[in-house]
Order: C-alpha cells, then sequence, then structure tokens
C-alpha cells in the first residue's frame, strides 16, 4: 500500500532487480519507488522505511548510513543516477529505527524519523 500522504513511511519490497555491470550495488522497487541499494541488503516481502524525494533525513541518521553525500543541501532526499538506474527515494532499513511496535505497510513515520 502506497501512503501517498506522507515523505516517510513504511512500505514492502515488491522486486530486487540486478543493475548491469553494478558488484555492490541493486535496483528495489518498494511502495510505488525505485531506489538503489547495497547489493544482499533488502529481500522481496522485507518492509523498510522509504524517504521519497525532498524528505529531510536528519543528519545523524545519513552519516550513520553513509548517505550523506547522496542528498541534497539541508539532507533533503534527491533522485540519482547511478549505472544508468534512477533512485528516487532513500531506503532506511528497520535497524535504524527507534524500537515500535505495529510495523504495518503504510504507517507514516515521518514524526517518528523527525523528518
Amino acid at each position: 500500500m502506497e501512503n501517498l500522504n506522507s515523505v516517510c513511511f513504511i512500505a514492502t519490497i515488491k522486486e530486487v532487480k540486478a543493475i548491469e555491470g553494478a558488484d555492490n550495488i541493486e535496483q528495489v522497487v518498494v511502495g510505488g519507488w525505485n531506489a538503489i541499494t547495497k547489493k544482499g541488503e533488502f529481500q522481496v516481502d522485507d518492509l523498510t522505511v522509504i524517504a521519497t524525494t525532498d524528505a529531510v533525513i536528519p543528519e545523524k541518521l545519513s552519516e550513520e548510513m553513509g548517505v550523506t553525500s547522496y542528498l541534497r543541501k539541508g539532507g533533503r532526499v534527491r533522485t540519482v543516477k547511478l549505472r544508468g538506474v534512477y533512485s528516487e527515494c532513500l531506503i532506511i532499513p528497520l535497524k535504524y529505527i527507534p524500537f515500535m511496535e505495529n510495523y504495518y505497510d503504510g504507517k507514516d513515520m515521518m514524526n517518528v524519523m523527525d523528518v
């Protein structure tokens, strides 16, 4: 279920695709968005948090995830193109989320993630 009212929400990974010529990254389809992730980090049906274009990622989180250089000024998620593939959002593994109960597809995470 795609959440159309939030820039940061939980979604289920629908597809994982290899990227031609890329050894360390792959394309993931989640919540109606395409993203580039580290190879092997996600599997189909995994729940994860996605931060869509223009969501602001806290600096501490972006540094911990190693994605700061891919964000626009002010920590905003932007579309990037790597190996000819577009990444339209940032996928945030649940391990970076403060413990909470009731994770479900479509859950708004803007307040939890402080974005």
